[in-house]
């Protein structure tokens, strides 16, 4: 019973710290604030879902080219220019899954003034998608931010950043707070 009140006062605290760092950093409506996109434009794609092996070749900044595509690795060009970055990640989602590459891809696509100051995760946390970064945040509180860890979570991330993939065991965070990393703008994390 003792473990019992404790693991619900943990549940109980861990609600009110995502509630708190909710209303500290708020994530806007990245729907309501989309603009088209234009060719010369440079946008960051981050794509889930996939392989991290694959995810570090894949998933990087792209410039929309005069014609108005991006030309990703294994499939046709993407045309680009005059679509949301929303309506371009579900069009690349369908290519990669149209030519048999990726069965099922979740890609986000932000423009590059946007991708500077977000966190992107992905995996088995409750919400995955980009979140506003903060200066000081770190892996088990972004993981919060985005809801916590769903029912299929082994408690595992990884942090994709400039092309290199840093793995965590967030069981041993949780026991040693010190042992959390501090994430950088840009970060993609996938949680297992």
């Amino acid at each position: 019973m003792h473990i019992a009140s404790r693991t619900t006062r943990f549940a109980k605290y861990s609600l009110w710290l995502v509630f708190l760092i909710q209303v500290a950093f708020p994530c806007t409506d990245s729907f309501a604030q989309e603009t088209p996109l234009t060719a010369g434009q440079t946008v960051a794609v981050h794509i889930f879902g996939i392989p991290a092996d694959e995810a570090a070749i894949v998933s990087i900044s792209y410039q929309i080219g005069d014609s108005g595509d991006i030309r990703f690795p294994y499939i046709k060009p993407v045309h680009a220019a005059g679509l949301k970055p929303s309506e371009l990640a579900r069009k690349i989602e369908e290519a990669y899954k149209a030519a048999d590459i990726f069965s099922r891809p979740t890609v986000n696509v932000m423009t590059e003034e946007g991708a500077m100051r977000q966190v992107t995760l992905g995996g088995n946390v409750v919400s995955q998608g980009m979140i506003r970064y903060h200066d000081g945040m770190s892996l088990y509180v972004a993981i919060l931010t985005a809801g916590g860890y769903n029912e299929f979570a082994k408690k595992e991330a990884k942090i994709l950043r400039d092309g290199n993939i840093f793995e965590y065991r967030m069981k041993e965070i949780e026991k040693d707070p010190r042992k959390d990393p501090l994430l950088r703008p840009g970060d993609i994390v996938t949680v297992r």
